[in-house]
């Protein structure tokens, strides 16, 4: 039996053969700015119409220090010093209000409101059941003993404790608390596109337009290059490691993918994966990836986790009547489906 741990890439691409672009004079222009160190995944930032070298310095140093704040801000495992992050939180629930970075109540509060618009698909109080099926996926992925999956009664007990209302926002004061002793947040459904989002904004108030921010799944693309019609951002396959499934042909868009493929061990011919369905407490079925398509980054990184947890017809309901987007699901049987406007933008790679 094998067991497989990868890490899903969906990036950008340049390609002078899609999407009519042409090459450009523009492309001695080009940056990229690349780390490792944030949200547990490669972050590219390429930019385009920068002055010179100084100023690629001071933007690039920008992106990493603006992406290393959220993730200190987000992370649900590590503590850093003079900080009260996600972890706090956490670790206080039960107790008092915790006083946290506006930031912290920005995303949460969010979060809130993307339980209700996505009917509890995503549910940033998941933290028990996440936190349950991480502890045995990495057992499973470490080789500690045999492979096995939760009980019912842990699966059940974890998830009692999951209670989007269990989380008590004071935005007047600036205080987050968790009703429950043994409540979690876990906002990794969400946190990648919050942060896209604010950093694409920091690069626009610098007057920056012309840039893709990638980071795993998550990509924010902004104004084409000049001389090229759009960005060609490639989604990955989920059938091949490493492979691309097809092009999005498109500028001022986010692009945001959840799969399958990312997190998970297979035991018994099913895989086992990180994406849970709150209503169920298992890893959702039915799809092998969903990739959003819409201008907001984060709305995208809530959408591409709730289509995946949803049937497709809610899914489309969803976005045709609370988000302006457009989805493309990959089947478990392999199938391709698309909305309109997803299509329109969609090249196959033959």
């Amino acid at each position: 039996m094998k067991i497989f741990k990868t890490i899903a890439v969906l990036f950008a691409v340049l390609s002078l053969t899609l999407c009519g672009c042409r090459a450009p004079d523009e492309n001695r222009e080009k940056r990229q700015y690349e780390f490792f160190d944030c949200f547990d995944t490669v972050i590219t930032v390429t930019l385009y119409g920068l002055d010179d070298d100084a100023q690629y310095e001071s933007v690039s140093s920008l992106c990493h220090d603006k992406f290393m704040m959220y993730h200190e801000m987000f992370d649900i495992y590590n503590e850093y010093e003079g900080m009260n992050n996600l972890k706090t939180i956490n670790d206080k629930a039960g107790g008092g209000g915790i006083e946290v970075a506006g930031d912290i109540i920005s995303l949460l509060s969010k979060g809130k409101d993307a339980y209700y618009k996505t009917g509890g698909a995503v549910d940033i109080s998941i933290g028990p059941l996440t936190g349950l099926w991480k502890r045995y996926r990495d057992k499973a992925n470490e080789g500690y003993g045999a492979l096995a999956v939760p009980t019912e009664k842990e699966i059940s007990e974890a998830a009692a404790l999951c209670d989007i209302n269990g989380i008590e926002i004071d935005e007047e004061n600036g205080t987050v608390r968790l009703l429950k002793a043994g409540m979690m947040i876990d906002v990794g459904a969400i946190a990648k596109g919050y942060a896209a989002e604010k950093v694409a904004d920091a690069l626009e108030d610098q007057g920056i337009y012309m840039y893709v921010i990638a980071a795993g799944g998550n990509v924010k693309a902004g104004r084409a290059p000049s001389g090229r019609s759009a960005w060609n951002i490639g989604i990955q396959s989920p059938f091949d490691e490493g492979g691309i499934l097809g092009m999005v042909c498109s500028a001022e868009v986010s692009v945001v993918t959840s799969g399958d493929y990312q997190r998970y061990y297979d035991m018994g011919g099913i895989r086992y994966h990180h994406i849970i369905d709150p209503k169920t407490g298992m890893p959702a079925r039915g799809n092998r990836s969903v990739s959003i398509l819409c201008e907001d980054s984060f709305d995208a990184d809530i959408l591409s986790t709730a289509l995946f947890i949803m049937p497709e017809e809610d899914g489309r309901d969803l976005i045709k009547t609370t988000y302006s987007a457009d989805a493309i699901w990959v089947k478990e049987n392999g199938e391709m489906h698309m909305t309109e406007g997803a299509a329109e933008v969609f090249q196959n790679i033959d």
